[in-house]
């Protein structure tokens, strides 16, 4: 989960959005660090130079200290202790309490000295004295002190076929062009896998912009997407027709429950990273709400039968001259089957409309099986979506389900020296793995892949086949029985993807 995404350092290089969240390795949902609230954007200062990750060049360290402000370093931000969670709010300075009165229409009270009455306490008998004449001394306020917690940035999740694992998610990795080609990417690089796999992160992660890059890094594509475009008229659903009610809300509206569909979304998918609330508010148009992109996004929601929230969609209408609109899906995020056939037919059919576009989809969609036509749907580009490095072999294989009990030997080359060596892979029938490091060998007798770690990270999810990898050079084995065994064992329920990018 990448909470700030912000651009850190202001120096030739900079690395922005490295850093933590804690989540359950085991089957189930999220699981917080104890006595930690989670996380929210806040105003903060930087830790001081030099005490960040070595390889850094130009950056500024990535932990935050909240509770000072950037400039005069005075407390900004309180923790309420009557609200549990994330309520941070900025400190109220009181004004004194003569303003106070003043200003609620009420008469000042004398400050306590030496002239007051000695008998302005109320006494049996006496009768009450003016407020003017009262011996009330003044009170003294008591003092609030901002918290100042160190916060760590967030750790995404990540999803692998049948269970979740932490990641280092890596983003913005930029260089000044009056600085390339000078070694600052793989300093920096380099410096951030390190602290990795100081940290304990089995493997690293990041969406890329230049794929030429980050192979040398150990980093190699590991789940695919699509950009699809529907002709609006060839449509005609065939499907089935789900029991529950797609309505319109507002994005407002769908704010609170959408982090939490979006999060129980991503549960469904390999490769998907758990969402953090500032994307929920980018997704919905809620950060610049009276933005003209905003002011045109239109959401739907669909509720199950029994009236629980299991998927929404978020789309605009571009308005052409000449010719019919053009419908332009943001997102469709989905918790059940049934929620996606039925908002998937609430987009498909809408009416003057000329051509449907959705971006960051599937590369296995289903929804062209659920059409009368389908060359309705085409894909007009398909490309990689999430990189994987592998830093530590054991604790990625352990944490996915398997489709089929095996065993293999896995000879993985690694030039940094993380993963390298040779691993016994053994997966029983529930498909629960254990893997432990053995020593390199290449016997006839024993299933065996030789394999690079950007291979590895490539058929973790999945979504590559080792058959595909070996057909192009980039595996070895020792029999073809081999990798069909490898192809089962690797084979995911489900497609892995990532509809977002960091």
């Amino acid at each position: 989960m990448l909470r700030p995404l912000s651009r850190i350092g202001g120096g030739p290089a900079s690395v922005a959005c490295r850093g933590f969240l804690r989540f359950d390795a085991a089957l189930g949902a999220p699981a917080p660090r104890p006595g930690t609230p989670p996380l929210r954007h806040l105003a903060g200062r930087p830790a001081r130079r030099g005490t960040g990750a070595p390889g850094r060049v130009g950056a500024r360290s990535l932990s935050w200290r909240c509770g000072t402000d950037l400039t005069s370093r005075r407390p900004r931000f309180r923790r309420s202790p009557r609200r549990a969670g994330p309520a941070l709010r900025p400190r109220r300075h009181r004004r004194p309490r003569r303003l106070r009165r003043l200003a609620a229409g009420r008469r000042p009270r004398l400050p306590r000295s030496t002239a007051e009455p000695c008998h302005a306490r109320r006494r049996p008998g006496r009768p009450r004295l003016p407020p003017h004449h009262r011996r009330l001394g003044r009170r003294r306020p008591r003092r609030r002190r901002a918290r100042r917690d160190r916060v760590e940035l967030a750790r995404p999740p990540h999803r692998l076929p049948g269970r979740t694992l932490e990641a280092w998610a890596i983003s913005s990795v930029t260089v000044a062009p009056t600085h390339r080609r000078r070694g600052i990417a793989r300093a920096l690089l380099e410096g951030e896998l390190r602290t990795a796999h100081a940290a304990g992160m089995p493997l690293a992660m990041l969406t890329v912009t230049e794929a030429t890059i980050y192979g040398r890094y150990g980093f190699s594509p590991a789940s695919l997407s699509a950009d699809l475009a529907i002709e609006r008229r060839r449509v005609h659903w065939t499907g089935p027709t789900p029991p529950g009610r797609v309505r319109f809300v507002e994005p407002a509206e769908l704010a609170p429950i959408a982090l939490d569909v979006s999060n129980r979304a991503a549960l469904r998918t390999p490769g998907e990273i758990e969402r953090w609330p500032s994307v929920v508010d980018r997704m919905l148009g809620l950060v610049e709400p009276d933005s003209e992109a905003s002011r045109r996004i239109r959401t739907a929601r669909y509720d199950a039968a029994d009236g629980s929230p299991q998927g929404f969609a978020v789309y605009r209408v571009a308005e052409r001259d000449g010719a019919d609109a053009r419908l332009e899906l943001r997102h469709l995020v989905t918790v059940t089957d049934d929620a996606e056939r039925a908002l998937w037919r609430f987009i498909v059919e809408h009416d003057g409309i000329g051509e449907i576009r959705a971006g960051q989809r599937s590369i296995a969609e289903s929804l062209p099986w659920m059409l009368e036509d389908r060359r309705a749907v085409r894909i007009e580009h398909a490309g990689d979506a999430l990189w994987l490095r592998i830093l530590d072999p054991v604790a990625s294989l352990q944490s996915r389900r398997y489709s089929t009990p095996g065993e293999l030997l896995l000879a993985v080359r690694d030039g940094a020296g993380f993963a390298d060596g040779t691993y016994r892979l053994e997966a029983d029938g529930d498909g629960r793995a254990h893997v432990s490091p053995v020593e390199p060998s290449w016997d006839s007798d024993r299933p065996t892949l030789r394999l690079g770690v950007g291979e590895l990270g490539s058929i973790l999810l999945g979504g590559v086949r080792p058959s595909v990898l070996h057909e192009a050079g980039r595996v070895e084995a020792n029999s073809a029985e081999v990798l069909r065994l490898a192809d089962r064992m690797f084979a995911p329920a489900r497609m892995p993807h990532l509809g977002l990018i960091f």
